[in-house]
């Protein structure tokens, strides 16, 4: 994927797979950062998508401005009726492009970034934006994925083939399915201190939300942008899909069926 074609997307944008996402929130995804955020701190939500971590956010510095940019725009008109929804005023949401950010030196004192970085090819001139954009004192809080250690319960060969074919579908357009492991060393090399690494795993804790995350989940396989070009790069057969969409939606029937992705955490400070 060239730096010019970051819609290229690997997930897609549809609706089952912003459905994943709205399950992410600021309490399950930037508590690791919780303290490091102000009541009138500037916020920026880098690859914000539906916008529900992006409010959380918000509501977190309520003195503050919170600003969610995503490069598809279609699903920042549903973000900010979210927010409208939800009463919360202090946040807004604009196309944008993190190799190219549209703010001026030193305009944020908080920025976050959850799988992100695993679809972008080139993630150093990413952190020089980010870096850029962010005043002296600053924290940067980078989460994102190991694929490869992803964890599924029961254990049917067939659920594992729906993340390799996750996987392909980042290395196809320039990602790294494991970038998490090179979370800390990339804040490194692009002038951060005080850097602090974690580790924790996404997973949707009660069995009616699993069955939604799922769901959600496999529909990028059987109806969005992934399966077709699964099926076009012949990662996987037409047959071979829906097996692996029956499989899927099996486990979200199943109460015992669990997943588990794991996601390595990264802060840091710009001197």
């Amino acid at each position: 994927m060239s730096e010019a074609s970051l819609s290229d997307y690997s997930l897609g944008h549809e609706s089952a797979f912003l459905g994943y996402l709205r399950l992410r929130n600021a309490e399950t995804s930037v508590r690791f950062a919780r303290d490091r955020i102000r009541e009138d701190s500037r916020i920026l939500d880098c690859g914000c998508g539906p916008g529900s971590i992006t409010v959380g956010l918000a509501d977190w510095a309520p003195k503050g401005q919170t600003v969610g940019i995503d490069i598809n725009g279609a699903q920042l008109v549903g973000a900010q009726a979210m927010a409208q929804a939800m009463g919360v005023e202090n946040v807004s949401f604009r196309e944008a492009n993190l190799f190219d950010l549209p703010f001026a030196d030193e305009s944020f004192d908080f920025v976050f970034a959850q799988t992100v970085f695993c679809h972008i090819p080139n993630r150093d001139r990413a952190m020089r934006e980010i870096h850029r954009v962010l005043s002296p004192g600053g924290h940067v809080a980078l989460r994102d994925i190991i694929n490869e250690q992803v964890v599924i319960l029961p254990g049917d060969a067939r659920l594992q083939r729906l993340n390799r074919i996750v996987r392909q579908g980042i290395i196809s357009t320039g990602g790294d399915p494991d970038v998490g492991r090179v979370l800390g060393p990339l804040l490194q090399h692009n002038g951060f201190e005080a850097i602090e690494v974690s580790l924790d795993w996404e997973q949707a804790p009660r069995g009616e939300q699993r069955a939604d995350y799922f769901c959600n989940l496999v529909e990028t396989l059987a109806s969005g942008s992934l399966g077709a070009r699964a099926l076009e790069k012949g990662w996987c057969t037409r047959e071979e899909r829906d097996e692996i969409v029956e499989a899927w939606r099996d486990l979200a029937r199943d109460p015992f069926g669990c997943s588990g992705l794991p996601l390595v955490q990264a802060l840091g400070r710009k001197a």
